[in-house]
């Protein structure tokens, strides 16, 4: 049941702002504290169950503004997306940045549509077997691309890497599952 939603779900239509996400998180945790254990008799034997809430399931956003981290740095050590190509300066990194980070873990369905996305780009850049693209590789990069959207729109039913005006990227945790539950066909595509 970890990082599972269908447990506890709070809608709330206000603005996310840093103080309103605070707050709604202390909430969280009030009424976490007020938890009793569950208490039951089985066969003459008295048992008592407590459980242990973590806060995994939320976006980077929110983990941003919880772990006072820019947006694109990792919550836990810090790192900005310069430095996590840089592995010489990655490896000077000693720990978490900021302890309380570790409470948020990772979350499965962002794992999945971080994987996803990594078999994509280098779906995009097999051609040119480099990471870094080259002004002149751009084109040939942008087709491939193409052709692979094409193909996981066709043939697996499912948009990738695509802007959505006013809402982020196709590449939710849905089109993810779909992705690597069939990974012969994703493979063979991809």
């Amino acid at each position: 049941m970890a990082s599972s939603m269908k447990y506890y779900r709070r809608i709330v239509f206000h603005k996310e702002t840093p103080n309103f996400v605070k707050q709604q998180v202390e909430d969280i945790k009030r009424q976490i504290l007020q938890m009793v254990p569950t208490k039951t008799v089985i066969e003459g034997i008295h048992y008592s169950i407590s459980s242990v809430f973590s806060l995994t399931i939320i976006d980077g956003k929110t983990c941003s503004m919880l772990s006072n981290t820019a947006s694109q740095n990792c919550h836990i050590c810090g790192a900005s997306p310069k430095i996590m190509n840089d592995l010489d300066a990655l490896s000077l990194i000693k720990g978490p940045k900021n302890q309380n980070s570790l409470h948020f873990g990772i979350s499965s369905l962002h794992a999945w549509i971080k994987c996803m996305e990594s078999v994509l780009r280098i779906a995009y850049r097999l051609d040119i077997k480099s990471w870094r693209i080259k002004k002149m590789q751009k084109t040939a990069t942008e087709a491939k691309k193409k052709e692979v959207q094409e193909k996981l729109r066709r043939e697996m039913n499912i948009l990738i890497d695509l802007l959505k005006q006013g809402y982020g990227s196709s590449n939710t945790g849905n089109v993810a599952k779909v992705f690597f539950q069939n990974p012969e066909l994703a493979s063979e595509v991809t």
